[in-house]
């Protein structure tokens, strides 16, 4: 299908947000959901790129955080408001939201925070909801997001690995402490990032019990489960991230 690009704005350095007005993929669309977008007008690149719906608005607009990182996301840098995109979503399948838990706990790694904006956004629909962000990255420039998380009353959390911004270490780190004063607390917890720091969010969050969500990032030909080139290691077999994911219970992966 087609959506029309309102705008492209380069946020920070390589990290850009497109907005696309696309009713159907607004209507349909579920936190932790992707779609495919192809990222130039000719065959070179021949596959489109996996993208997470970063946010819904009012307006029937989406929103796609990326950050450039290869030839593709560096073609689709240069796509400019005005022109039509080229996209097929919502696809995959996105976070489970247990509505008898009220307390919610985010952590992000870098351009990880991508799918939790929209993520916080359904949650914050019910208004007994409490949210927490963690959100961790190398530098300052790498934090992204906290006035929107800021607007949803979220409690944020921030470090980063020089000591920029925040506490200076590993997200994980940070995570590990606030688990501390739980109390016997029920929290859910959601995460994005790098495999490495899925793993260990997942292992804290085990060791407490507590239900752990992951969307893991991989790359993708097709998006529909046809090409088998996103396939990642379950407990129960492989799983493909694209259809059974991205999202998945945590418990599931063979880390």
């Amino acid at each position: 299908m087609k959506a029309k690009i309102l705008s492209h704005l380069n946020l920070a350095g390589p990290y850009y947000k497109l907005k696309l007005y696309s009713p159907y993929i607004y209507k349909n669309a579920m936190p932790g959901q992707f779609a495919m977008l192809r990222v130039g007008e000719t065959s070179d690149p021949l596959l489109r790129r996996p993208f997470s719906i970063h946010k819904k608005n009012p307006d029937k607009t989406i929103e796609i955080l990326y950050k450039i990182v290869g030839k593709g996301t560096g073609l689709l840098s240069t796509i400019v408001k005005g022109k039509d995109m080229d996209i097929i979503g919502p696809l995959g399948n996105g976070f489970v939201i247990d509505k008898k838990i009220k307390n919610h706990t985010l952590v992000a790694g870098g351009i990880g925070i991508a799918p939790l904006l929209f993520l916080a956004h359904e949650l914050s629909r019910d208004k007994r909801s409490r949210i927490t962000l963690f959100l961790g990255a190398r530098h300052k420039e790498d934090i992204l997001c906290i006035q929107d998380f800021k607007i949803l009353k979220a409690r944020i959390n921030i470090s980063t690995e020089d000591g920029s911004l925040g506490k200076q270490g590993l997200i994980s780190e940070l995570f590990e402490v606030s688990l501390a004063d739980l109390n016997g607390q029920k929290i859910a917890v959601y995460s994005c990032g790098p495999n490495n720091m899925l793993r260990e969010i997942h292992r804290l969050a085990a060791a407490k019990g507590l239900p752990c969500q992951v969307s893991l990032e991989a790359r993708m030909g097709c998006g529909i489960g046809a090409c088998l080139g996103c396939a990642v290691e379950g407990k129960e077999g492989y799983e493909k991230v694209c259809i059974d994911g991205p999202v998945f219970d945590a418990g599931e992966i063979k880390w």
